[in-house]
């Protein structure tokens, strides 16, 4: 899960949505929920591969971890899941306090809030 979780926010920091710390436990909280459902498919793929959000770099390696529900998944479900995660990052920016430019204008502080609020895993 702190695999997942720190994809992700290394993800939003990349694209410059603000984040917080409700919004990091909100996303800790879907992802361990998911992942309570589904299993953890991360302890066994490379984190980078998936971090790069390419088709092919997620559909394979899911296919070989041979979770349930991963052998059938075609190239269509993973673009289901990238669009919900889309749309899951645009609720988030609709609850983000203060607006990408304007954190761009203002000071570094969400690169700063990147670096605190990031899970390194050993």
């Amino acid at each position: 899960m702190e695999k997942t979780l720190s994809i992700w926010i290394d993800d939003s920091c990349q694209k410059r949505i603000p984040l917080d710390n409700d919004i990091n436990k909100k996303k800790a909280l879907k992802i361990y929920k998911h992942l309570k459902e589904h299993g953890d498919p991360l302890n066994s793929v490379n984190p980078e591969s998936v971090a790069k959000n390419e088709i092919g770099g997620i559909l394979e390696p899911a296919k070989s971890i041979g979770g349930k529900g991963f052998m059938d998944m075609v190239i269509e479900d993973v673009q289901g899941l990238l669009k919900e995660e889309e749309d899951d990052e645009a609720d988030l920016m609709q609850m983000a306090p203060v607006t990408v430019n304007e954190s761009d204008s203002e000071d570094s502080s969400t690169d700063e809030n990147c670096e605190v609020n990031n899970y390194k895993n050993s």
